[in-house]
């Protein structure tokens, strides 16, 4: 009988723990948005666009203003990187290396800005016209100097 609770619990526990962690996940996904710069006349985008934009994959410039996008990415590893990675550009770390690589080789584009946290991401977006950047969205409130595009 004693085995069969330790089963039980250790069963509950583990369920506890993937019910958690699910829900921080989920969590996370209503925290998270795109910036530019509040001088950016360019309005709420799709995840579609924000990729393309971030990727600079259909335009390296701003529609109206004709300032070069300019991407601003984190340094490491933090959740944020992962999350936007995974759920706006739909790449893996390695791909979104590659691309930059091929892309600066290719067409003499720089890679993105790294920046070491989600206020420094915030600070360059709001002094760099061109940026566009990701960011908890607690990050980026009360900020007027960058505007949210995208919440994901």
């Amino acid at each position: 009988m004693k085995y069969i609770e330790k089963t039980f619990v250790l069963v509950f526990v583990t369920l506890m723990v993937i019910c958690m962690t699910s829900f921080d996940n989920d969590a996370q996904a209503q925290d998270m948005v795109v910036i530019v710069n509040s001088d950016n006349p360019i309005g709420n985008m799709t995840s579609a666009d924000a990729k393309n934009y971030f990727l600079r994959k259909v335009k390296a410039r701003w529609p109206d203003t004709n300032a070069k996008i300019k991407p601003v990415d984190r340094i490491g590893d933090p959740q944020e990187k992962s999350y936007f990675y995974e759920k706006v550009l739909e790449m893996s770390r390695g791909d979104v290396t590659r691309y930059f690589m091929e892309r600066q080789y290719q067409k003499a584009q720089s890679t993105p800005s790294k920046k070491p946290s989600g206020t420094s991401v915030v600070d360059y977006v709001a002094m760099t016209p061109g940026a566009i950047g990701y960011v908890k969205s607690s990050e980026a409130n009360g900020n007027s100097s960058v505007k949210v595009v995208f919440a994901f």
